[in-house]
């Protein structure tokens, strides 16, 4: 007599280690509610023996169950796909409750806490003064002309020669060549090595000091490196030092702005339309007062 293994509420046939019956769904409790019957042995030469297939996956667990479940020996979900599924009885409940709950939470939206709005709008703000660019003036310390038809690689390429040489001529035969030392600084500039660049134009500034479009230049230089504190104090000393430098108005507007602080930035874009209403620069002072409330 061969002990046989049966569900407590539907008596179908379980196997050693199911939590649940994969016939009717129910929760085995191996300690109450299973009971064991005792049949008789049909002659071996009786019984067709099939062969185990567990083909079924579990949506919810992933567990491999027989092709004839109807519910995941594993975790109870109801399993699609089974064949002639019966009636829903109370042990499946917590299955399709589980599924109900999973399906809701991949549906819902997630929820937008006020200091993340907060800070998408602000950064749509900034998005909406992107095209605004600094006003720099290098008629003193002209870098170099693009040549007709060249790329963007080959162009640095190009600036990267240049520098070589003006770095050697620099150590080797003129170390205190202030021009050389500009005109480095304004190519480190131009393909964003800023750390090289704000070192030359220190070099410069220290024996030009009067200097001041080129001051105005280090400040943008700064800027753009991730150092606003040092952008705003050099160039605001240069609208202190001097009061009528257009460009340095505008350049300190230009970096308030980035930084969100409008109020100032207004007050410097006022400061440049006035200092000149007609020409270029003054034009794009006012155009920017007039597009945007500040």
């Amino acid at each position: 007599m061969k002990p046989k293994l049966v569900c407590a509420a539907c008596s179908a046939e379980i196997e050693k280690g199911d939590k649940f019956c994969a016939s009717c769904g129910a929760t085995i409790e191996w300690d109450d509610e299973v009971r064991e019957t005792h049949e008789k042995k049909a002659p071996e030469k009786n019984v067709e023996k099939k062969p185990e297939v567990k083909n079924i996956l579990c949506d919810v667990c992933g567990n491999e169950n027989e092709s004839t479940a109807q519910f995941c020996e594993s975790c109870g979900a109801r399993l699609e796909g089974a064949q002639n599924p019966p009636k829903k009885s109370p042990g499946d409940k917590p299955a399709v409750k589980q599924k109900e709950q999973k399906k809701k939470r991949k549906q819902q939206p997630t929820s937008m806490t006020s200091g993340k709005v907060m800070s998408i709008a602000a950064a749509v703000i900034l998005l909406g003064f992107a095209f605004y660019i600094f006003v720099i003036d290098r008629d003193a310390s002209h870098t170099h002309d693009q040549p007709a038809g060249m790329g963007g690689g080959e162009m640095e390429r190009a600036i990267m020669q240049e520098i070589e040489r003006l770095e050697h001529d620099l150590d080797r035969h003129d170390p205190e060549n202030e021009q050389t030392m500009l005109r480095l600084a304004n190519l480190y500039h131009d393909i964003r090595q800023f750390d090289n660049a704000i070192g030359y134009y220190n070099q410069y500034i220290e024996r030009n000091p009067n200097n001041s479009d080129v001051q105005v230049d280090l400040g943008i230089c700064y800027f753009e490196a991730g150092q606003p504190e040092r952008a705003v104090e050099t160039v605001e000393k240069v609208t202190r030092d001097f009061p009528e430098h257009q460009l340095a108005a505008f350049n300190l507007g230009i970096i308030y702005l980035n930084l969100g602080e409008v109020e100032p930035a207004n007050r410097y874009f006022q400061r440049a339309y006035e200092l000149n209403p007609d020409n270029e620069t003054g034009q794009r002072a006012r155009r920017i007062i007039d597009e945007h409330t500040f």
